[in-house]
């Protein structure tokens, strides 16, 4: 046994380090596809997938989106939806190509995590976390585009750490105008390349001339075709009347309030979801916008204050930057959908490449794990039951967990060692 092991190990050797990497991407690519088809076979077409399909069927008929029928995403989205309508219309084979498309694109992101590993031992690290936080979720995101969203994320800031400012800046900018919340990164890459150095600049140029051609490359033929400018943008305010999604924090929190009788609380269908509602619910909404958008200012001006005090930068800073400010957002935000989850996946993987956490890393996988599985437990569970709160409080501790670490690694990278002292 241990000469074949020693055997295939010698083999292994002899493929260029590279290689090895894709040999490993293609192994993920193979466990994600089966994963997949053995979820779409036990539970079949179903949920955002079906309307991903109706609304890509109308967009082929002529209709425009946001003139013609109403559409909660940025542009691009449809263009993702209306992939498998080349090859076919029977919406079961759909719900499979689309669903293979983004396990194949979230191989591919592993593959550019391990890319940009420091060592090859990180990068086999790396992509099993980030290969194991997809499984758990697997059979819910098969009806979801969220992973092909984050995959485009982590294209990004692969090519950003080869510093390919142009394909970098432009995969971002598409992810944004895919689903908005990558639109919070390209701060942080603007203020990682410039205060990097002086050729930052230039970068940053590159990068927002790349963006703005993304832009104009999306909009500009909607506004031709005849929707407004007004209405193109309308995915933009489409949740503004929504209250706490049951799953979002302070949804959470005013859930448990209820369950020790403090406070009564009822719940309300919202887009096919539930939301919280009652007397201290109303009363926190119309302030509530205004809380969000000063947590995420301040989370962007705390990172850009750190990256310009730390003396060495590398890519495992700039993902422990959106680490933090994404979980802000998802822990402020009013809406709090599960799927919401797939975006921190890669950066939680790219934890592995920061030397400074050292043994805490593997408390911080097991503790991804232990979150994922309380975001199984809440989705099997009755809203607003005991195990529903205390899975989903689980889950938001873990959050702010993760959130805590990322800033107080990136404090101590600035040389800020007071702020973050050991209790």
């Amino acid at each position: 046994m241990e000469s074949a092991r020693e055997s295939l190990q010698a083999r292994l050797e002899l493929i260029p380090p590279q290689s090895r990497l894709l040999l490993a991407s293609f192994v993920v690519a193979a466990v994600l596809l089966i994963a997949t088809a053995l979820a779409l076979i036990d539970a079949g077409p179903r949920g955002d997938v079906t309307n991903f399909y109706d609304q890509a069927l109308l967009f082929k008929e002529g209709l425009l989106p946001y003139t013609d029928f109403e559409f909660e995403f940025p542009p691009l989205a449809l263009a993702f939806f209306s992939i498998p309508l080349i090859f076919t219309t029977d919406l079961t084979v759909y719900c499979w190509i689309f669903a293979a498309m983004s396990a194949i694109l979230m191989a591919v992101a592993s593959y550019c995590i391990m890319r940009m590993a420091p060592s090859e031992r990180l990068a086999y690290l790396a992509a099993a976390l980030f290969t194991i936080l997809i499984l758990f979720y697997i059979t819910d995101s098969v009806k979801k585009f969220d992973g092909i969203v984050m995959s485009l994320t982590v294209m990004s800031l692969f090519f950003f750490s080869k510093e390919k400012w142009w394909a970098a800046y432009a995969l971002m900018a598409v992810a944004a105008m895919t689903k908005l919340y990558p639109c919070l990164f390209i701060p942080l890459m603007i203020g990682y390349n410039l205060f990097q150095s002086k050729e930052g600049v230039s970068a940053v140029k590159e990068g927002l001339l790349s963006c703005i051609a993304v832009f104009l490359m999306v909009f500009v033929p909607l506004w031709i075709s005849g929707v407004s400018f007004a209405e193109s943008f309308s995915f933009l305010g489409f949740h503004s009347d929504r209250g706490f999604h049951v799953e979002s924090l302070v949804a959470t929190v005013l859930e448990a309030m209820s369950l020790f009788g403090l406070i009564e609380i009822g719940i309300v269908e919202a887009h096919n979801t539930d939301d919280i509602c009652g007397p201290l619910a109303t009363a926190l909404l119309p302030v509530w916008n205004y809380v969000i958008i000063a947590f995420l200012l301040s989370a962007l001006v705390l990172c850009a204050f750190l990256m310009r005090r730390s003396a060495v930068k590398t890519i495992s800073d700039l993902s422990l930057a959106m680490l933090f400010v994404c979980i802000v957002f998802m822990l402020t935000n009013k809406v709090f959908s599960t799927q919401y989850m797939m975006w921190i996946f890669p950066l939680i993987s790219m934890m592995f490449f920061t030397s400074e956490l050292g043994g805490r890393m593997r408390w911080l996988a097991v503790s991804a794990v232990v979150m994922q599985i309380s975001c199984i437990i809440f989705l099997q569970s009755e809203v607003a039951s005991p195990a529903f709160v205390t899975a989903c409080a689980l889950r938001d501790i873990i959050l702010i967990v993760f959130a805590v670490t990322a800033f107080r690694t990136l404090m101590s990278k600035a040389g800020c060692r007071l702020l973050i002292r050991r209790v």
